[in-house]
């Protein structure tokens, strides 16, 4: 990994800003293995290229995910009776708003990602 002169004025700073670009190597990584088939970067692409069509760079799949909206719905009911059943059964939920089939497979693959968090 290449790196270049960081100005930061102190050494927290410098250790700091490593970490976080560390951080999102790491990150990156597991995405791309994660999107391996959707940015066609399979080992035999002729082979790959005969059932599939290339999608695009890292970068456009990555952009494309900017609409991605996390929403909260809350359902709301207009007698008390049924307002205290509410707060009983926290009638609540979330949902991913604009997704469509491309950015559904997309977020299904990162869900493959093994999660490496301490037990």
């Amino acid at each position: 990994m290449r790196t270049r002169p960081i100005h930061h004025g102190k050494v927290q700073r410098a250790e700091a800003h490593l970490f976080l670009c560390m951080l999102a190597y790491y990150v990156e990584w597991h995405m791309r293995k994660a999107w391996e088939e959707l940015l066609f970067s399979d080992a035999d692409l002729e082979g790959a290229s005969q059932y599939r069509h290339p999608v695009c760079k890292f970068r456009v799949l990555l952009d494309s995910l900017s609409c991605v909206t996390k929403c909260t719905y809350r359902i709301r009911y207009e007698s008390k009776a049924k307002k205290e059943e509410e707060e009983q059964d926290r009638t609540t939920y979330q949902a991913l708003a604009g997704l469509d089939s491309k950015k559904q497979k997309m977020m299904d693959l990162l869900q493959q990602i093994p999660d490496h968090r301490a037990s």
